[in-house]
């Protein structure tokens, strides 16, 4: 059972066990690559997207629900998973292809969403993921769901990597 009250490294310890009883070593490893990348890119950045998110969509008197950095730790050491498919588009557009750029942009998008999904599903976040593009959007991306609240995606390994 995961815990709402977990921080992010937890949580991606966990989803990561999961996948791993259910999916081949190739797979794994890109899953490992994506969510080592997008840890970096929530320590570096989710602070302030968090920040601009809720001063665009809430009064300011809301902004007292922002999370605060704290000084010499990690936002994924402290903060709970909530907000990480606010940090999407940052991670895929902008991080990736800068920090991993072999790495499929598209391939990036269907694992996103997959794992937002994952953690919506938990109730570990209330933030659903959007596209705007109508022919990327899909109404079941993770296939057959199992007791775990995993899908079942196949992956060629040759499409992640150009």
């Amino acid at each position: 059972m995961v815990a709402s009250s977990n921080h992010c490294d937890t949580v991606f310890s966990i989803f990561l066990y999961s996948l791993s009883r259910k999916v081949n070593e190739n797979f794994y490893a890109i899953m490992g690559i994506l969510l080592k990348n997008l840890r970096e890119c929530l320590n570096d950045h989710a602070y302030d997207i968090i920040l601009d998110f809720f001063k665009k969509n809430y009064p300011e008197e809301n902004l007292v629900l922002v999370p605060k950095k704290k000084e010499n730790r990690y936002f994924t050491e402290e903060e709970s998973p909530e907000y990480i498919p606010l940090v999407c588009d940052k991670f895929i557009l902008e991080y990736l292809p800068k920090h991993c750029p072999d790495f499929s942009q598209q391939l990036a998008v269907d694992l996103m969403y997959d794992f937002s999904e994952w953690l919506r599903k938990k109730k570990l976040t209330k933030v659903k993921m959007q596209f705007n593009d109508d022919s990327q959007k899909k109404e079941e991306m993770i296939g057959e769901e199992n007791q775990d609240g995993l899908g079942k995606t196949n992956v060629d390994t040759s499409y992640v990597f150009g």
